[in-house]
């Protein structure tokens, strides 16, 4: 309920020693003499906040408006904000408080007003995602909001948008789930392209989700199964095992052998080139993947189309 003069009065007034307690206002007289020449000033200083801080209820809503709108304080214009929203719903001064927190030079009372609008809020919650200067935490934070109800082709609209090496890490986390969700391939390639930043967990999802993308995602996923970590690695080479070529197989075979890989991306390195070995024998026309356990690992060999592929037993 204090605005910026009354901060100002009230801080005035404590540094002069006045108490603020039970309603009242108290001041420590101290040595007549020396209080004497300043008394006058004091009082008035006094006068004046006891003036400011003695509301009516009819004035609370009004004190509460004027701050939302004018203080020159983010955090307090948005305090006020939302106390007039819990306490006073529908007033008037509520609905106009709310148009002018739409357009606050500060993202997080727009965030505000775009919760409390609902649907009418869409538009201010975009503009806080694409806002550079807002807390990354925010923008992650509306742009998750709107994903669970704006229409689809703006919600991808706005994953393909963030999905780029310019935005945060935590907005890059929040479009990862939701273009592996729904299948945003635009998104999920430009993730792909330029990890940096964007979480395992959430870069693993993305590299599964990529599979439709077919050739356009293999350079991509190639780079992260060849110097990429933890669970988007595994991602990597599982989907190259759906999606890749004979560059994937080359790839590939090292990481099932390797000394430093892991237990898991070693076994799934093996389980992707089986399954490389099977897809590419059924292509009309492709480099065949011949399993050749005697010398350790895959070949390659010409075939012609249709042609049946080599057993593993070479029969």
């Amino acid at each position: 309920l204090l605005d910026g003069t009354t901060r100002n009065r009230l801080m005035a007034c404590v540094a002069d020693g006045v108490l603020v307690q039970g309603g009242e206002l108290r001041a420590v007289a101290g040595d007549p003499g020396a209080v004497a020449p300043t008394l006058e000033a004091r009082l008035r200083r006094m006068l004046a906040l006891a003036k400011a801080l003695d509301l009516s209820e009819d004035d609370v809503p009004v004190r509460l408006a004027r701050n939302a709108r004018r203080d020159f304080l983010a955090a307090v214009r948005g305090a006020n904000l939302q106390a007039l929203l819990a306490a006073y719903p529908d007033h008037p001064l509520t609905a106009a408080a709310l148009r002018a927190a739409q357009v606050d030079r500060d993202a997080t009372v727009r965030f505000t007003a775009a919760q409390a609008l609902g649907v009418a809020g869409r538009t201010v919650l975009a503009g806080v995602v694409d806002d550079a200067k807002a807390p990354a935490a925010l923008r992650a934070r509306a742009l998750t909001q709107l994903a669970a109800d704006a229409p689809a082709d703006w919600v991808a609209a706005l994953l393909i948008n963030h999905a780029g090496p310019e935005a945060p890490a935590e907005v890059r986390a929040v479009v990862a789930h939701h273009a592996a969700q729904r299948g945003v391939q635009a998104a999920l390639l430009s993730l792909l392209q330029d990890p940096h930043g964007v979480p395992d967990g959430a870069l693993a999802r993305a590299a599964r989700a990529a599979a439709p993308s077919g050739a356009l995602a293999e350079p991509s996923l190639l780079a992260l199964a060849q110097d990429g970590g933890g669970a988007a690695r595994v991602a990597a080479v599982e989907t190259l095992g759906e999606i890749g070529g004979p560059a994937a197989a080359g790839l590939l075979r090292p990481l099932t052998r390797g000394l430093t890989a892991s237990s898991e991306l070693k076994a799934a390195a093996q389980a992707a080139l089986d399954r490389l070995a099977d897809r590419l024998a059924t292509s009309p026309g492709a480099l065949s993947l011949i399993r050749d356990h005697a010398a350790g690992g895959l070949a390659l060999s010409e075939r012609p189309p249709g042609a049946l592929a080599p057993s593993e037993d070479g029969g």
